[in-house]
Order: structure tokens, then sequence, then C-alpha cells
């Protein structure tokens, strides 16, 4: 009882966080991120965390830009690519973060501590909030940056830096290579095809892991 009610106070708390319109400064924004995919349980059944994952993926897709961190991954290799290619490979690439990312992010999150250190304007309309981050399993400290363009009142994640390393840049050197190793698409080894084989193995992997979850629960004695 006690669970049920803490997913319920959560599911409205999110809802007030998509009521406002999120007309937040830098720093709230990038809380609010971290503090909504920590909350995210991807294996789940229970309806009302369900209903709340959906409403941390909404949260988070709105906040992550997606599109623009994609197209600069790509770089030169955007303009190589055919419309449907461009397409296909954002949707891909999104289908991966709401699939994949968010539930292997959710999962790190609680093993760190994050202590939030300042956020400063970096001229134009972009943003950047520092953090220190300690990894509690292997005793790690690291240093995180979140690059966000505003636009409106809404703050946009563009970029996230550990340790000065770019996520953009290491998916640009990672997506680089294998272009210029498989090419875009045809080939098994390609991009796009890698890309649709993740997927594919995810939801795999996510029909086993219900499957194990149902046995377990099915082996329990009823009380």
């Amino acid at each position: 009882m006690k669970k049920i009610l803490k997913i319920s106070v959560i599911a409205l708390l999110l809802s007030a966080l998509t009521i406002t319109g999120f007309a937040d400064d830098s720093m709230t924004t990038i809380k609010k991120f971290l503090w909504a995919l920590g909350k995210y349980q991807h294996d789940s059944t229970v309806p009302s965390q369900v209903e709340m994952n959906g409403k941390i993926k909404k949260l988070c897709n709105y906040i992550l830009n997606v599109d623009y961190m994609g197209r600069r991954a790509m770089r030169t290799n955007w303009n190589r690519m055919t419309p449907a290619q461009q397409t296909e490979y954002l949707s891909l690439l999104k289908q991966i973060v709401d699939k994949i990312v968010y539930k292997d992010a959710s999962r790190q999150l609680n093993d760190m501590r994050i202590t939030y250190r300042s956020a400063q304007a970096l001229g134009g309309n972009r943003h950047k909030v520092t953090a220190n981050v300690f990894i509690i399993s292997e005793r790690l400290d690291m240093k995180a940056e979140y690059i966000l363009e505003q636009h409106g009142n809404a703050f946009k994640i563009i970029d996230i830096f550990f340790d000065g390393e770019s996520l953009v840049e290491d998916y640009h050197m990672e997506f680089n290579r294998i272009i210029n190793e498989h090419g875009i698409t045809g080939r098994r080894q390609s991009l796009l095809n890698r890309m649709r084989r993740t997927l594919r193995q995810n939801v795999l992997d996510d029909a086993r892991a219900k499957r194990r979850t149902q046995q377990r629960q099915q082996r329990q004695p009823r009380r």
C-alpha cells in the first residue's frame, strides 16, 4: 500500500511538472530530468508504475533534444543520407533512447550521488549546468556538464560531458567509424542495420525478462 501511494504521489508531481510548461531555469531543468529518470522502472508491471513510466518518458523526451544531438553526431554524413535514411535514422535513435538508454540510465542513477555545483550562461541561448557525480559501486568521482539551449521558457539538453568528454562526440566517432567501414545501410554491419538489430534484440530481451518475472510470480505462494 505504501509503495502504491508513493507511486501515486510521484505521478502527481510529474503531472504538475507537465502542466507548468517547463518554465524553469537550466539547473531546475536538469534536476527534474535526472530525478524523473531515477524513478523510471522499466521492468515494472504495476499499472500505476507503467502509467508513471509513460509520464517520465514524456518529460525526458521533451528535455533531451535527440533530433539535434542525432544530427550533430552524424556531421558531414548527414548530407550523404537520403531523406528517407535521415528520417529512419532519427526514428531508430529516438527508439533506442526511449527503450534502452532511459532504462540503463535509471539503473545507473540509483548507483550515483549527484551534487549540483553551478549554472552559467555561455552566451547566446546556451547554458551549462555543472555537477559532481560519485559512482557508489566503483567509488569513482566524475564531473558532469550538461549543455542546454534555451527556447522561450524551455531548456533542452544538446550535449553532456563526463570528465570533459562529449557524449555527442563519442557517438560521432562511433557512427563515423561504422559508416567508413560498412556504410550507412545495405550491408549487415552498416549503421542502420546495426540500429535495427539493437532494437530487435531489446524486444527479445524484454520478452524474456517479462516471462522470468511472470514465472517467479507464479512460483510464489499465495497469501
